[in-house]
């Protein structure tokens, strides 16, 4: 059901309800899709996304990427003004539509979460930014472009064939900013149990940036390895805050006034 306030809860009479299933991930439930069930909003009022920008956050995985799937649409379909979401598609790739997918409202490229695992998603909108998806807090792809869209008269759709795990979706009528994005993410991925991704050869955090909850970095418990050739470096008067451990052939230093800050039992090795 929908916990906003907006009432935009999603049923279906037409076809079979998806099953919820219990304890899949980090001991949280799941709402399972095998391919014939579709679920479906009221029709879209004045929260939904309206013009250029838009934020959807999702924690998911799908079963199958090699079927030609839709994960979420606005409903009726309309190439020329379109909220879309092929997620994957069965040649490996995804496409986040919003807007015209003719001239500018389309971004494509290699899906990269594979079937196993759950993801945190983020694909956004911004008017002078463009269309932008990120995987676990960390930018998947991007371009220039992006379009507007008009929610009059449709409805949010999760439909068939797509299969697999919804855990949590969250639909933004704005495109938040990326330390809101990295926040939102980070609280999905420590709430899920997922984890963080690190990045190479070198990673700076610098600009007097506190790297707590919103970065990758800060791993919730979770143990985070970083491969050889790897450096975490924390510059100026920025924290690096780690509630696990950071363990392997990588180099975690600090300069200037940063700070690392490694509470309870957190070690790094």
């Amino acid at each position: 059901g929908d916990q906003s306030g907006s009432g935009m809860n999603m049923t279906n009479a037409a076809v079979g309800l998806p099953n919820s299933v219990a304890a899949v991930v980090n001991g949280l439930p799941v709402v399972r899709f095998v391919g014939t069930q579709t679920l479906q909003s009221p029709t879209l009022g004045s929260r939904a996304p309206n013009g250029s920008d838009c934020t959807i956050i999702f924690v998911s995985r799908p079963s199958n990427a090699g079927e030609s799937s839709t994960f979420f649409v606005a409903t009726p379909d309309d190439g020329a003004n379109r909220l879309n979401l092929h997620w994957p598609w069965s040649n490996g790739n995804m496409y986040w539509d919003y807007g015209d997918i003719g001239t500018v409202g389309r971004l494509a490229g290699a899906y990269s979460g594979g079937t196993t695992v759950f993801n945190a998603w983020t694909v956004r909108s911004q008017s002078g930014v463009g269309q932008k998806v990120f995987r676990n807090g960390v930018q998947e792809l991007s371009d220039g472009d992006g379009g507007t869209f008009n929610p009059a008269g449709k409805q949010f759709t999760i439909s068939a064939p797509w299969s697999g795990d919804l855990a949590e979706i969250m639909v933004f009528n704005r495109a938040l900013t990326l330390a809101e994005e990295q926040h939102v993410s980070a609280s999905l991925m420590a709430k899920y149990g997922l984890a963080p991704r690190i990045l190479g050869p070198t990673v700076t955090v610098s600009n007097s940036t506190v790297l707590a909850v919103g970065s990758v970095f800060t791993n919730y418990g979770l143990n985070t390895a970083m491969d050889a050739g790897q450096t975490l470096t924390v510059t100026n008067t920025s924290e690096l805050w780690v509630s696990g451990q950071l363990s392997g052939a990588g180099a975690l230093g600090k300069a200037g006034s940063g700070t690392v800050i490694l509470p309870g039992v957190s070690t790094y090795t």
